[in-house]
């Protein structure tokens, strides 16, 4: 059975689509069949992994197709041999306004196109926007555990409440998902500044035993690479944020 993630931060600026990619790719690297599904509309992992993402993509090459059109997902091979991506489109935006009538289960549809196809895969990772609407609670309802990605400040540490609440409502109340867990949290963009150490020192009082060890410092080499359309070990494996990823890969995955 696959195991499937999604990455969220209600708070943009954190660093959460980097992440998806350094574990997405990591693990397809590591021989792993692995999915990623942009479910964030600005489609900034579908633009980094298709090199013909703005010419030729079109609302129904994408997520949107089961979102909006509740067809099959549509699936993009990737450069790399063993990742597969579901793109995302930026008319996804309005999902929350084109779902406002619907008469079926909306916070469903990505789920029920999902298991249609989730066993060839060994790792699933949903990279999801910063915020709590339909898109989020749909990739919440698909999956089996949320990596929450944050960063060091007062309204980054604010925004775990927030998405903790959200979870909650999709487990316990609204019955969407009873299974969802929260795997951790990430700490992104360390550096040695003392709010960074404050911030993280409050979240593992606040999230105690749900932290991840390995924290991923601040390093251009993540920008650097995105903008080559690269992963970060292929751009620079000597990276303190490749070492990293690679540490956290261990954490989470055993691999």
């Amino acid at each position: 059975m696959p195991e499937i993630y999604s990455l969220a931060s209600q708070k943009g600026g954190v660093g959460k689509t980097s992440c998806t990619l350094a574990l997405a790719t990591g693990l397809a690297q590591k021989g792993k069949r692995v999915l990623l599904i942009d479910v964030d509309p600005q489609a900034n992992s579908s633009k980094v992994l298709l090199a013909d993402y703005m010419a030729d993509i079109k609302p129904n090459d994408t997520l949107y197709n089961t979102i909006i059109k509740r067809g099959p997902l549509p699936l993009h091979k990737t450069q790399y041999e063993n990742l597969t991506i579901v793109p995302s489109h930026i008319f996804l935006s309005d999902t929350d306004l084109e779902l406002a009538n619907a008469l079926d289960n909306r916070a469903a549809r990505l789920k029920n196109q999902l298991d249609q196809i989730k066993d060839n895969y060994d790792y699933i990772f949903l990279d999801c926007p910063p915020s709590l609407g339909l898109l989020t609670i749909n990739a919440f309802t698909a999956s089996d555990y949320v990596l929450v990605v944050t960063s060091y400040g007062y309204f980054e540490l604010d925004s775990t409440i927030q998405i903790s609440r959200v979870i909650n409502q999709v487990k316990e109340e609204y019955k969407l998902n009873t299974k969802l867990t929260i795997k951790g949290f990430i700490f992104n963009l360390a550096d040695h500044t003392a709010n960074s150490r404050e911030t993280l020192a409050l979240l593992k009082d606040r999230y105690q035993g749900f932290v991840f060890e390995t924290q991923i410092p601040r390093n251009i080499a993540v920008k650097n690479s995105a903008f080559n359309k690269t992963d970060i070990y292929s751009y620079d494996k000597a990276s303190p944020a490749a070492i990293a990823f690679t540490r956290l890969m261990q954490e989470i995955f055993n691999v």
